[in-house]
């Protein structure tokens, strides 16, 4: 059994799970749950109940130890999720102040072409004028727009996401979806609200009593 004691940071390692029971908020428990986490898969979640995203989040990430059951960690990972994206975004700093910080991505993978981050701007619609004002000070497009940028830009190996991929804007879609097929870790996004931009690789469903099934999901048309 893994010992996931107290994490403060994001991280944790490329996970085999074999029969991990999850405590949920009101007493019960997700699982059994027997599942390779692998890298280049992409997974869609459809839960039953909120608490139940929520508990996987807080598991893979490391703040919520599983009641039993066995955890393997292989490889070290860093995750993100948007969740904790959005809570820890500087939302009284310029879009110019993250994009030119020592550890941002200078390019991006999208449509099989290393793209800068200059044209991912210009796709999302994000203005020289608006990407130097302060998040606070402009519109709650602009602020989605910067969430999905910060998002894709993550250097996680392990993203999830939900919030993220309910955004309707169309610009920001577009991205997504030529994201979404090239992003090289393990992507787990929910689906119960709105459609993702790509096929998923395996399907991971909950239930009302806190079953999981976890399935390889049908080739893609």
């Amino acid at each position: 059994m893994t010992d996931f004691g107290d994490r403060t940071h994001v991280g944790l390692r490329l996970y085999r799970l074999r029969e991990v029971m999850i405590p949920l908020p009101d007493g019960g428990r997700l699982g059994p749950i027997d599942w390779d986490v692998e890298k280049d898969k992409r997974v869609g979640v459809s839960c039953a109940d909120a608490e139940h995203w929520d508990a996987l989040m807080d598991f893979l990430t490391g703040l919520l130890p599983p009641i039993s059951g066995e955890v393997d960690e292989r490889e070290a990972l860093v995750v993100q999720t948007d969740r904790n994206l959005l809570k820890n975004m500087k939302l009284t700093h310029p879009i110019t102040d993250f994009l030119n910080a020592p550890d941002a991505p200078k390019t991006l993978w999208l449509d099989h072409r290393v793209r800068s981050t200059g044209l991912l701007l210009e796709r999302l619609e994000l203005t020289p004028k608006n990407i130097r004002q302060d998040i606070q000070l402009v519109s709650a497009t602009v602020r989605d727009k910067f969430w999905a940028l910060r998002f894709m830009l993550s250097h996680a190996d392990l993203l999830m996401g939900r919030e993220v991929f309910q955004i309707e804007d169309p610009p920001v879609r577009e991205c997504l979806r030529m994201w979404w097929s090239d992003f090289q870790g393990v992507l787990i996004a929910c689906e119960d609200v709105g459609t993702l931009p790509g096929a998923v690789d395996i399907r991971f469903r909950t239930g009302g009593d806190g079953s999981v099934t976890i399935t390889p999901a049908p080739s893609a048309p």
